[in-house]
C-alpha cells in the first residue's frame, strides 16, 4: 500500500493525470518510482510556497504540455488560471512578481482529477 505525498508541483500534477509516483535517488532524477495507484494522494499546497522559481516554471511547463496534448478543459483550464490579465491584476502588470496562489494551484491540479 502506498499514500504518496508529493512535494513539487510537477509531482503533483504527474500523480493526478497519469498516477505517475517517482522519486529521485542517488543523484539521479525519477529513478525510483510506479505507475501503482496510490491508496492515498496528499497534497499540500504549502509545498509549492516553498519551491525555487525554476521548480514552479518546470511544473508550469508539465502542465502547458498536456493542455497542448489533451485541449478540451485542460486547455481551457489552464488558460483560464494563467491568463494574462488575471497575472497583471494580481501583480501590478510587472510579471516579475509571479506566483501560483492557492486558488490558481487548485484550479490547475483539479484538471488532471476525474
Amino acid at each position: 500500500k502506498l499514500v504518496y505525498v508529493p512535494t513539487t508541483l510537477l509531482a503533483m500534477h504527474d500523480v493526478t493525470t497519469s498516477l505517475k509516483t517517482s522519486i529521485c535517488f542517488d543523484g539521479r532524477k525519477n529513478n525510483i518510482g510506479t505507475f501503482y495507484a496510490p491508496l492515498k494522494i496528499l497534497i499540500d499546497a504549502a509545498f509549492c510556497r516553498t519551491l525555487p522559481r525554476g521548480e514552479l516554471f518546470s511544473g508550469i511547463g508539465e502542465l502547458a504540455k498536456n493542455a497542448a496534448l489533451l485541449g478540451g478543459k485542460h486547455a481551457e483550464g489552464f488558460c483560464q488560471a494563467l491568463n494574462r490579465d488575471r497575472i497583471n491584476s494580481e501583480h501590478g502588470g510587472s510579471g516579475e512578481e509571479f506566483a501560483i496562489d492557492d486558488g490558481m494551484l487548485s484550479t490547475l491540479l483539479a484538471l488532471g482529477i476525474e
